[in-house]
């Protein structure tokens, strides 16, 4: 039963995340990969949210298997980053690289600590 939660919780995240990309890199045309960028960040935000949450609700193990390995696994994507900061420096685009690589990292761990502490404070459990 897990892995049907797993599988499901993956897909979703997968078809949401082309979604998301999609429409991002046509709002944002570039060599900066802006949509891997946004579902990144947004996912970076959401799974800190969903982490907080789930610090105060009891949540069953399977919910957490589809929610944070499944969904927000197939949704953010590493893979698709990496391959992105590669292109750009064998491209000689060392500017974007760089600045790819600091903003996924900085903005991306500021991100799921917003949402974890935003969470709290819905939740009125922490400060």
């Amino acid at each position: 039963m897990k892995f049907l939660f797993l599988a499901l919780g993956g897909a979703g995240g997968t078809v949401l995340r082309h979604l998301v990309s999609e429409l991002t890199n046509r709002l944002f045309s570039g060599e900066f990969p802006a949509g891997t960028f946004a579902v990144n960040m947004i996912g970076s935000f959401f799974i800190g949210f969903a982490f907080g949450i789930s610090g105060t609700f009891k949540i069953s193990p399977n919910i957490k298997l589809f929610l944070f390995t499944g969904f927000f696994g197939g949704f953010t994507t590493f893979s698709s980053f990496s391959h992105e900061n590669a292109n750009l420096l064998s491209s000689g685009n060392h500017h974007h690289a760089f600045l790819y690589i600091l903003a996924s990292n900085v903005l991306g761990i500021s991100l799921a600590w917003a949402g974890y502490i935003i969470s709290g404070s819905i939740l009125n459990n922490r400060s």
